[in-house]
Parts: C-alpha cells; sequence; structure tokens
C-alpha cells in the first residue's frame, strides 16, 4: 500500500525533484525567453526520460511539469487553445512514470504543480481574481487527473534543512537529476544513481589509488 505525504513526512521524509525548466532547456526541448512546457505535447518521451532520471536519483515525487503551463503565458505565445491538453498532458505522463517505479522502491508520489504569474498586482483586485481564476483551473485538472498533492518550487540546503528537521526537501531552477541524487543521499538514503557517485580515489590526475600512474598524478599534486 502506498505511503501518504504525511506518513512518509513523519517518518523518513520526502525528495522532491523540481527544476524541470531549465533542464528541458538545457536538452533542447524548451524554447528560452518564452519558458512554456510544450514538451509534454511536443516531445512527451523527452519529458517522460527526464521523469525517470529523477526517478532514478532518489525523487519520492513525480512532479508533473505544469511549471508556467497557465493561461498567462500560453496566451503570451498565442496558444492559450492548448491550455488544457498541455496541463492534461503533463499530468498524465507524471502518473504513467509513478505507475512504473524499479523494483525495490518505494512507489512514487504525483504532484500537481502552479507556478508564479506576471500579471499579479497587489494594489489590482482585477489581476488577483484572474491569477486566482488561472490557479482554480489548474488545480481542477490536475485533481481530475488523480494527484496526491500540490506544490510550489522550493529550494534548501538539504543536509543542513534535514538536520533542522526539515522533511520536505528539494531543488528548483536549475537542477538537475545530479542534484537530486544529492539531496537524497544527504537524508542517509542510497537511490540507484547512487552507483555512480563520485570517486575521486581513481581520478586519473587527483587519485591516490595505487594502481594509477605516479607520474601522472604528479600533475595533480602541483595543480
Amino acid at each position: 500500500m502506498k505511503r501518504g505525504l504525511l506518513e512518509r513526512l513523519d517518518t523518513d521524509g520526502v525528495v522532491c525533484a523540481e527544476g524541470y525548466l531549465f533542464e528541458m532547456e538545457r536538452r533542447g526541448y524548451l524554447t528560452a525567453g518564452e519558458f512554456v512546457p510544450e514538451v509534454a505535447l511536443e516531445h512527451p518521451e523527452a519529458l517522460l526520460r527526464l521523469h525517470k532520471d529523477f526517478q532514478h536519483a532518489g525523487s519520492d515525487v513525480i512532479q508533473a511539469f505544469t511549471y508556467n503551463a497557465h493561461r498567462e503565458k500560453l496566451r503570451i505565445i498565442a496558444k492559450e487553445d492548448l491550455l488544457e491538453k498541455l496541463n492534461r498532458a503533463a499530468l498524465q505522463i507524471a502518473r504513467e512514470v509513478a505507475a512504473d517505479v524499479p523494483a525495490g522502491q518505494e512507489p512514487n508520489l504525483v504532484a500537481g504543480n502552479i507556478s508564479n504569474s506576471n500579471i499579479w498586482n497587489p494594489e489590482d483586485p482585477r489581476s488577483q481574481a484572474q491569477v486566482r481564476g488561472m490557479f482554480e483551473e489548474m488545480v481542477a485538472w490536475a485533481l481530475d487527473e488523480g494527484v496526491d498533492f500540490f506544490i510550489g518550487e522550493t529550494f534548501y540546503f538539504a543536509e543542513e534543512a534535514y538536520g533542522l528537521g526539515v522533511r520536505y526537501l528539494g531543488v528548483c531552477c536549475g537542477a538537475a537529476p545530479i542534484h537530486i541524487r544529492e539531496v537524497a543521499e544527504a537524508m542517509g538514503r542510497r537511490p540507484p544513481a547512487s552507483r555512480y557517485a563520485a570517486n575521486m580515489r581513481k581520478h586519473f590526475m587527483y587519485g591516490d589509488d595505487d594502481r594509477l600512474p605516479a607520474h601522472i598524478t604528479a600533475y595533480g599534486e602541483k595543480a
């Protein structure tokens, strides 16, 4: 039986992979400047691969990539007609990955995601109503697609935060699977990706393994 979010927070904590926006840009599937996650419709296999990479790195949560997938952003790129289709596609991909957990790993939770908006104005009630409306429709679609909970983007210094009692840890913009692995390891875990954690003792120039040629490690000592 899959444990819920609160139960996990009360015990060993939760790692949540975030940072999809810039990672998709780095991989060549998202337009900088626009920053709209059309990848869920145009290259769903690429988004699924990134979800799996984050899962491999130790994420407990598969977060639907709906950051910036709101009405304001879609209107700017003249694709508002794709709004619901885009949200549902991202949510369904997240659920598909969460349902396919490698043997020996605890089932993943699925999170819906809402993001900041550039039209919010604390002095303009009309803008506040617009933002509320955008969020409400995104939340409705996510609930309809069966998410376990909702989150926004977060950033913590994992080891320090975990030591202070924080039990929900993630990394936002700029994160890649390697960073999620570091968060998981800071919590005392060994996700599958830990198999490939750095082993600098074997580094050809900076290592100290006896099998490394001394004339090459000597360069490292001079660096």
